[in-house]
């Protein structure tokens, strides 16, 4: 199977975890759709174990997660919630594994390759983040762009936008015996398996995600020109786009920062796909019924209290900085779905996180 085969094959699979329940009972979207309810979670579940370690990756889609610690969710769900701020999401997956979690978030994608390969089970109670990530290009990346971006006549260029003015920069890259390059926060992300789709729509395959590849894009305007998309560290993402890198998907881009504009975001490409789960061991699950009930009960209550205003979220980031160490100003950014568009325009995007 060809990577653009797989992509395509767990896009599909994403697709369908889209309608996965969420954590709130009635999960609204925008736009009008009806939402999805989930069960009703007995107000009063007897919790086999009250004192829980969740797994989590320091960025906005663990704000359920962090606002039931410090909005008092859990504590109504009769939890104490600690969250682990482990440095990825396989670290979160190993945890949940040899037990030294009792759950976390994780992407789908994880989720699915973690079932192809183990023999313990994992359980996806419910979707914990929807949306939340963009592609960006880095503004060197942009500023070669512009040009043929702006041929049809317009006085600015229309966003959401494709791929293809980026053969390019890819055959520019390629004359300078470097590949196009784009940084993603994990192999097994929803952003990974989408900027995937982005470009191939434009006839660009990316190779392996966990090096550089060797794969030439089919595409008929390029020649010896390679695509590549490289997990890296958040850091290292908004290093490179300073250096090196054409772009990223990722959450927290900060707007802030002059080194990128927004080329399209995840949403515009799979509508309320799922970005994170609750994902649980299914022996641990078997064996806390009650305490996983109240689990969903109280992160159905951070959801709805993160939804409910963008003052929330304002307050979820500042409480967020100070449990996982992340910058205030980037998760505001990241909560409330504020872009940086070109001509360091900012605007705000109220689907582009939801919980």
């Amino acid at each position: 199977m060809t990577w653009s085969q797989r992509t395509v094959t767990i896009l599909v699979t994403t697709a369908l975890l889209a309608f996965a329940t969420s954590c709130k009972k009635e999960d609204s979207t925008a736009g009008g759709d009806e939402g999805t309810k989930t069960p009703e979670v007995p107000k009063e579940a007897k919790t086999e174990k009250s004192a829980l370690n969740l797994g989590i990756v320091a960025n906005a889609h663990a704000a359920p997660i962090v606002v039931g610690t410090t909005q008092g969710a859990f504590q109504k769900a009769n939890l104490e919630v600690s969250p682990q701020v482990s440095p990825n999401y396989d670290a979160v997956l190993a945890g949940i594994l040899d037990d030294s979690l009792d759950g976390g978030m994780l992407p789908p994608g994880l989720v699915l390759t973690a079932a192809a390969g183990q023999s313990q089970r994992l359980i996806v109670p419910c979707v914990l983040s929807r949306n939340g990530s963009t592609i960006v290009l880095s503004r060197s990346t942009w500023d070669l762009l512009t040009p043929d971006l702006l041929t049809t006549g317009q006085a600015a260029i229309m966003l959401p936008i494709n791929a293809d003015a980026l053969s390019v920069v890819a055959q520019s890259a390629a004359n300078r015996g470097k590949p196009l390059a784009f940084g993603v926060e994990s192999a097994h992300s929803s952003a990974n398996y989408l900027l995937r789709y982005w470009l191939a729509a434009s006839g660009l395959y990316p190779g392996v995600t966990e090096g550089a590849s060797q794969v030439a894009p089919s595409h008929p305007l390029l020649q010896y020109a390679t695509v590549d998309i490289i997990a890296m560290t958040p850091p290292d993402i908004m290093a490179g786009l300073d250096d090196g890198l054409a772009g990223s998907a990722y959450c927290e881009s900060s707007t802030r920062s002059n080194s990128h504009v927004t080329a399209i975001t995840a949403h515009d490409i799979l509508k309320n796909h799922p970005s994170t789960v609750l994902a649980v061991s299914a022996d641990w699950a078997a064996q806390h019924p009650g305490t996983l009930q109240s689990l969903i009960q109280g992160l159905n209550e951070a959801a709805k209290w993160l939804d409910g205003s963008q003052e929330n979220r304002r307050q979820a980031a500042q409480d967020m900085a100070k449990v996982i160490g992340a910058d205030a100003s980037a998760l505001t950014e990241a909560l409330t779905g504020s872009l940086l568009l070109a001509d360091s325009v900012s605007v705000t995007s109220p689907d582009h996180l939801i919980f």
